[in-house]
């Protein structure tokens, strides 16, 4: 073959070989610069759906507030609602918790039945309303109680009559109840850690029937100053460090509790309360011997009925 051809074809392979080359090249960068945009459009899309959901966050908070300002008896559904709703933005919308669990405490402190005479016992007050009553329970079972910033409950300053509430497994740590009415109230492996309840009334009005259930519920270092647990369910309850000093024990149930450095506890006390071998006593502490039906003992009997 003469040199002149043989020179030509390869020009030509070279030039082919550039030519394929600078095509890859090129496919290369269109598939990077389409990468790029496509990421770009994601995020885009992302943060638009963002956006949306903070707005649909923002209409539904303000739609429950609206309902929740609904004053009257003929509005106690849309408040309702409104407290329900609150409960779902919760979940939904965890940085706006603690927001929420503040509407909630000051619907239920600013609420008429909130604020009864303090000079009325416990079992005088009027009961509380639907709406309160909800508003409390959304509260106890607020989704990361855990958290510092969503873990107080702040019911201060109120007289409230919440009988027969179903609250099993609340997290009412540190809650203020001083002189509530919870007769019957089911409470069941509740947090009541450092819970103020002193001069509550848990117990039954009239001897030989039931109390609260506080079975299982964590009361270490709670207030029940001067309480009525008068037949309370208090079975395995932990009371440690719990401050008992003239409470009223008579057939309230210990069987399992934990009461080995609760304050304030005497002999008498103990001696009207119902307990089984797994009672944990305080150090020094004589255990009272078994006894069946507390309201035979004289000194039992000293619990104000109306």
């Amino acid at each position: 073959m003469p040199l002149v051809q043989v020179t030509q074809q390869s020009h030509v392979q070279t030039l082919f070989q550039g030519v394929t080359a600078l095509t890859a090249v090129a496919a290369v960068l269109f598939t990077g610069q389409s990468l790029r945009y496509t990421a770009d459009s994601t995020q885009a899309t992302q943060a638009q759906i963002e956006l949306s959901a903070k707005g649909q966050i923002a209409e539904r908070f303000n739609r429950a507030v609206d309902q929740l300002n609904r004053t009257g008896k003929d509005a106690l559904s849309l408040r309702l609602g409104g407290i329900y709703a609150l409960e779902r933005i919760m979940h939904d919308s965890p940085d706006d918790e603690p927001m929420i669990i503040e509407i909630l405490c000051a619907f239920v402190r600013t609420d008429p039945s909130s604020s009864q005479n303090p000079n009325l016992n416990p079992w005088e007050f009027l009961q509380a309303p639907e709406d309160v009553r909800a508003a409390i329970a959304v509260l106890a079972r607020r989704p990361n109680p855990d958290l510092a910033k969503n873990s107080r409950v702040d019911l201060n300053g109120t007289n409230l009559s919440l009988s027969r509430i179903f609250l099993p497994g609340a997290s009412l740590r540190d809650v203020e109840l001083p002189r509530a009415y919870l007769e019957r109230a089911n409470l069941r492996d509740a947090d009541l850690r450092g819970a103020d309840l002193a001069g509550a009334h848990l117990g039954f009005l009239r001897p030989g029937t039931a109390g609260a259930d506080l079975t299982g519920a964590d009361l270490r270092g709670a207030s029940l100053w001067s309480a009525s647990l008068v037949e309370t369910d208090l079975q395995f309850a932990d009371l440690r460090e719990a401050q008992l000093e003239g409470a009223k024990l008579t057939g309230a149930k210990l069987h399992g509790a934990n009461i080995s450095t609760a304050k304030g506890l005497t002999y008498e006390m103990l001696s009207c309360a119902l307990m089984d071998d797994l009672t944990q006593l305080p150090p020094g502490m004589k255990r009272p011997p078994p006894v069946k039906n507390p309201w035979k003992i004289p000194f039992c009997q000293n619990v104000h009925f109306p």
